[in-house]
């Protein structure tokens, strides 16, 4: 009996993600940041662990959120499908929003093993 409780445990926590699913506070801080009519969406949410510089921030949960809208393209002068990439950390009772700007940003968020989105997906 042990044996098949273990078994519907680990079952049901797969199924659940662990807990891998980006607290709603900070989903909506997240897309707070798009126009709505952007239609934009959670591409993928990825918790990692924090690296020395986030924990030099006091970062207790840090997260590489993926995000998808739709963007107006002036060159090709129609909507297309953009992505953005953004590093989300829980310091305390509050949740910091980054965006990647620098290189430095983008070798950071490499090496966390985030997947980063070319900010052209689709057409």
């Amino acid at each position: 009996m042990p044996r098949k409780l273990a078994l519907v445990t680990i079952l049901l926590l797969a199924l659940a993600g662990c807990g891998s699913a980006l607290p709603a506070e900070a989903r909506t801080m997240v897309l707070r940041g798009f126009d709505p009519q952007s239609n934009p969406h959670i591409d993928r949410a990825q918790q990692v662990t924090p690296l020395a510089e986030d924990l030099a921030l006091g970062a207790e949960e840090v997260w590489c959120v993926n995000i998808v809208y739709t963007c107006w393209s002036c060159e090709y002068s129609r909507y297309r499908t953009c992505a953005d990439n953004r590093l989300v950390r829980r310091i305390g009772d509050r949740w910091e929003i980054s965006v990647l700007q620098t290189e430095e940003d983008r070798a950071l968020w490499e090496e966390r093993g985030c997947l980063l989105l070319d900010p052209i997906v689709g057409e």
